[in-house]
């Protein structure tokens, strides 16, 4: 059985405006369909990835378990330079020890002269082939941009940030 309604209806993803054949239907097309889904699991992936970590001042630390120590433990990600580790047997003792190694880094950077470092620059180097390069070049230039504001455009897009 078919129904003969038609519904105004806005498009929950893009906010375009819609003719609806049902009352639920809730998006324009299988398009904003799939890429709501799929904004939908990414977000569900970084809500469980932000429990699995720890947050202090910028800096951001694994937390894992030891089965041999019985025990948690953690670093701090995206320090080459400089080991921030910290341990606990529980989860807030966890959490006391990693705000505190981290203001303790920042102390003895002080302390020191020592500009602190930070977990991510924002400075990325990759190696790609010639002919990828060439072509992200070529791009670039059609679109009357620097190559690196290309690919970060590139990069905001695919990762859904833009």
């Amino acid at each position: 059985m078919s129904s003969n309604i038609e519904l105004i209806r806005i498009c929950i993803y893009c906010n375009n405006e819609f003719l609806a054949r049902t009352t639920t239907t809730r998006y324009c097309s299988h398009s904003c369909n799939q890429r709501h889904y799929k904004a939908k699991v990414k977000q569900n992936k970084i809500n469980t990835s932000n429990k699995e970590t720890l947050k202090h001042k910028g800096y951001t630390g694994s937390v894992e378990y030891s089965e041999e120590d019985n025990c948690l433990y953690g670093k701090v990600l995206g320090m080459n330079q400089h080991l921030i580790s910290y341990e606990g047997t529980t989860v807030e003792e966890l959490q006391n020890d990693f705000t505190t190694a981290i203001d303790d880094y920042l102390e003895d950077c002080k302390e020191d002269g020592n500009e602190p470092k930070k977990p991510y620059t924002g400075v990325l180097n990759i190696r790609i082939s010639p002919e990828i390069h060439s072509k992200i070049a070529t791009l670039s230039k059609e679109k009357k941009v620097s190559i690196n504001a290309y690919i970060k455009e590139t990069l905001l897009l695919h990762l859904n940030l833009l």
